[in-house]
């Protein structure tokens, strides 16, 4: 198939300035103790990402999130309500081999500390199921949306999405790495989806992507 986006228009939407937030962790992590990683956690969410968050602009924001475990990233996107139509990124989050518990912690943390979130649309795939449910126990169905993604998705959100690419309603962190993960969506059989097909981080080629932000984006 061919490529649905193409990289003049993903670099028009984007600003160097927005910063894009990276956590990973080592296998190792995963079986120390609750409190160690709390504490990890915690330190990192108070340097790196509350500064962020506390620097949103007054109108309110919304994010969208793919959630992966192992192999693939959790990417989580918060983008900042400028109009009806228009929004500008705050910052993305990128997780990898993270725990389930930290990255629900994560999200937690993220909620409790953005003023004014409108909507928080979560991949609800696999194991993504059961975060989006706890969360959607503790801020409610009407905030915390569960998307089962699937090809009435993408057909329905990609063509939206490219749209405001095309209007310019819409500014995205500048990354090698995001213009991979916009580079893969790929017209299947007339669906604009992400096909199996991985792309590697720039620097790193063991640390794979699976058009990650673009899910992302799709949930904002």
């Amino acid at each position: 198939g061919s490529r649905y986006f193409s990289m003049a228009l993903v670099e028009s939407c984007m600003d160097k300035d927005i910063p894009v937030l990276k956590y990973s962790q080592t296998d190792e992590f995963t079986y120390m103790a609750e409190s160690m990683r709390n504490m990890e956690t915690d330190s990192w969410l108070r340097s790196e990402v509350l500064p962020v968050l506390k620097s949103a602009l007054p109108f309110g924001s919304y994010i969208g999130g793919d959630f992966a475990r192992s192999g693939d990233l959790t990417t989580l996107v918060i983008s900042q309500r400028i109009s009806e139509t228009e929004r500008i990124g705050l910052c993305s989050i990128e997780l990898r081999n993270m725990p389930f518990d930290q990255q629900l912690r994560i999200m937690r943390f993220i909620l409790d500390n953005l003023d004014r979130v409108y909507g928080f649309s979560t991949d609800a795939r696999g194991n993504g199921q059961m975060i989006a449910e706890i969360l959607q126990q503790d801020y409610g169905s009407d905030l915390v949306n569960a998307v089962m993604i699937s090809n009435n998705f993408y057909a329905e959100f990609m063509p939206l999405l490219k749209s405001r690419f095309e209007s310019k309603e819409l500014t995205i962190p500048y990354s090698p790495d995001v213009i991979d993960d916009f580079r893969l969506v790929t017209m299947v059989k007339g669906i604009p989806k992400i096909p199996d097909a991985r792309t590697a981080e720039e620097g790193n080629r063991k640390r794979l992507r699976h058009g990650d932000t673009a899910v992302a984006e799709c949930m904002v």
